[in-house]
């Protein structure tokens, strides 16, 4: 049997491994959705073993900033600070105890 999987670009597995222990483990699909002409909506899958997530955007491919810390299950954050013609990424963090997980894949949207 020949199986194909297809995932979009956005899906991500990040895994924190300290010896033989899994610090953080996320599985999450970041979508960045406009509400209207002055927001975008950014939304992700709630992992496992988080204490919060760090939502980070980028203006016109420059660096990442922090936007928002966000407590334990949360799913999504909107960004009402965005300007038009301009191109906005995405990307999620998430924390606990142990340390911070690497970034997600980026969601990127143009206004």
């Amino acid at each position: 049997m020949n199986v194909k999987i297809r995932l979009p670009l956005s899906w991500c597995l990040v895994i924190f491994i300290n010896s033989t222990v899994i610090i953080v483990a996320i599985f999450c699909m970041l979508l960045a959705e406009a509400r209207g002409a002055t927001a975008f909506s950014v939304r992700w899958i709630d992992g496992a073993n988080e204490t919060n997530y760090q939502v980070e955007r980028s203006v016109n491919k420059g660096s990442y900033q922090i936007q928002a810390t966000l407590g334990v299950n949360s799913t999504s954050w909107v960004d009402y600070a965005i300007v038009a013609k301009r191109r906005y990424c995405y990307r999620v963090r998430a924390s606990n105890i142990a340390g911070q997980s690497a970034p997600s894949l980026a969601a990127c949207r143009r206004t």
